[in-house]
């Protein structure tokens, strides 16, 4: 075959030159770029110790277990009184005092009923003693000497009520001062010095130590 006959066809040449083309161009093509993560918003929550629930106000008023009410036993003029709200007191302290003037002329009164009564005891007692020798020389009859005897057993009645009617006027006295049982604070007051106040009416309330 001659040169000539060995040329290519034109349009063979043709298809030959566009596919060195696309393959030069493929060849040249830059790889595919990675895609990037999506990003994604994130909550953080901070977590700390507090109290649950709603807060509810109330209102009341804080008492103590174990209250007393301190009175005097009997009616009398209160002249003083030593503690007020919120004083603490302790066993045995003074907390107030009533006019004594009717007691203590109570008690005189008694002390000298029993010094009259034991003069008369006395004299009972000396007369049946005589009489008791009388009796045993047979100068006075059985029941004249019975009477002696009763005589002196009257007085003996006698002295004994008013030793008695003694103590009961040492106790009054007594009752004229207020004294705390036990020890606590006082938390309320019911009468106020000057007063006339009645035996058992409270002048002073105390919520015990132990309560």
């Amino acid at each position: 075959m001659s040169l000539t006959e060995r040329k290519l066809a034109p349009g063979k040449l043709n298809w030959m030159i566009v596919g060195s083309a696309l393959t030069f161009l493929v060849a040249c093509k830059p790889a595919e770029e990675a895609v990037a993560p999506e990003i994604r918003p994130v909550r953080v929550v901070t977590i700390q110790s507090g109290s649950g629930g709603d807060s509810v106000s109330l209102t009341g008023r804080v008492q103590a277990e174990s209250e007393v009410n301190l009175a005097f036993r009997i009616d009398g003029r209160m002249i003083s009184r030593a503690v007020s709200v919120g004083d603490t007191v302790t066993a045995g302290q003074e907390i107030a005092r009533l006019n004594p003037e009717n007691e203590e002329n109570g008690l005189r009164a008694a002390e000298a009923t029993l010094q009259g009564a034991r003069g008369q005891l006395i004299e009972a007692r000396a007369n049946e003693e005589r009489n008791r020798s009388l009796l045993s020389q047979n100068f006075i009859s059985q029941a004249a000497f019975d009477r002696i005897k009763q005589v002196a057993t009257s007085a003996q009645a006698q002295v004994d009520a008013a030793q008695a009617q003694v103590a009961i006027s040492r106790n009054r006295l007594g009752y004229t001062r207020l004294l705390a049982d036990a020890g606590g604070v006082v938390t309320a007051v019911g009468a106020e010095p000057g007063e006339v106040v009645q035996g058992g009416r409270m002048v002073v309330q105390v919520a015990r130590k132990d309560g």
